[in-house]
Formats: C-alpha cells, structure tokens, sequence
C-alpha cells in the first residue's frame, strides 16, 4: 500500500466514513452456488455517499494484461492526503468483450469492498476454500494451462499469487502426480 506522508485526517475521515456504512444489498443471485452477493451498483451504492459525506472520493483503476484484470483504489481526502492499494487480479476465463468485462466487475467489487471493510457475499465459514466444486475445478484447469504458459519468473510469480489457496493446492497436488507419472 502507498500513502501520503500524512494520513491522519484522511484515517479520521475514513473511520467515521466506516461506522456510518452498512453492507450493501445482496441483490444478485450465483446460479452455480446458489448464494446472493452483493453487485458492483449496489456496493458503490453503500459505498460512494458516505465516503463523500466525510470528505473521501475514490478512484478504481482497472488494467488489463495478457492474463487477466487488475483493480488498484485510490483513496483521497478533502486535505490532500491518500492511500492507494496494489490492487487484486482476476484472470480472464475468456478473452472477449464479456470475459473482460466480468473479470473486471469482479476486481472492483471485491477490492472496493476490502478498501473500506463491507461485507457482499453470503459467508460460506470458509468453504470455499476447501471444497472443490464443478465449476472450480473447471477454472482450475483452466489456470493450469495459463501456468504452463509463463514465459518468466515473473510472470509465473504474479500467476501463483494471484489464485485462491484451494487452487494452489490443487495445482500443486497435480504437479505432484505429474511427477511420479515422469518419474
């Protein structure tokens, strides 16, 4: 995270910001977990006014690499001062208009959604970190292929730290049983 020198009226600012927001609706259905979350509308809608009303304003910036989407939030105050977060990458599933487009939404919401500590999704006690469902491992050999397809170091580190700890598991348990076929 970067920041101003200084952050203490923007920190005050925030705080007060915090205590006067509520989670957002959870006005959208996932038809594959069957849960509601919250989407991007109804989170900036919780979220914007009252950052404004306390003197905060928000940027989202949303890059695009070979891979995927990155969103990175700029937080600023009246007085000058900000702090802007390294941003969350979603990898692209499909690259076109709606894969772009998906991920993207994706990126704001939950990075939104961690800048200023609201709750959109349907709390799964840390399920979905362990189990492995249909769709997941669909996405998960799908980021397999998108592995074996670095070309540096770097590229490879950014790929690795940008998936779930299910899916590191996962593909570390396949790399695993790719060795022993070599072997």
């Amino acid at each position: 995270m970067k920041k101003s020198e200084n952050i203490c009226d923007l920190a005050l600012a925030l705080s007060v910001a915090q205590s006067e927001m509520n989670n957002p609706q959870f006005d959208s259905k996932n038809p594959h977990f069957k849960s509601s979350y919250a989407s991007l509308a109804s989170v900036r809608n919780a979220v914007v006014p009252v950052l404004a009303r306390n003197g905060l304003s928000l940027l989202q910036d949303v890059t695009t690499t070979e891979n995927g989407v990155t969103c990175s939030n700029l937080l600023m105050h009246k007085s000058g001062q900000w702090i802007e977060t390294e941003g969350i990458t979603v990898f692209v599933d499909k690259q076109n208009a709606q894969g772009i487009g998906s991920a993207t939404t994706y990126a704001r919401r939950f990075s939104l959604m961690a800048l200023v500590t609201v709750v959109g999704d349907d709390d799964d006690d840390g399920n979905g970190t362990i189990q492995i469902r249909e769709p997941e491992v669909k996405k998960d050999l799908f980021l397999e292929g998108k592995i074996k397809e670095c070309k540096t170091l770097d590229e490879l580190a950014l790929t690795w730290k940008a998936i779930m700890p299910a899916q590191q598991k996962l593909l570390a348990d396949a790399k695993d049983q790719r060795k022993k076929e070599l072997s």
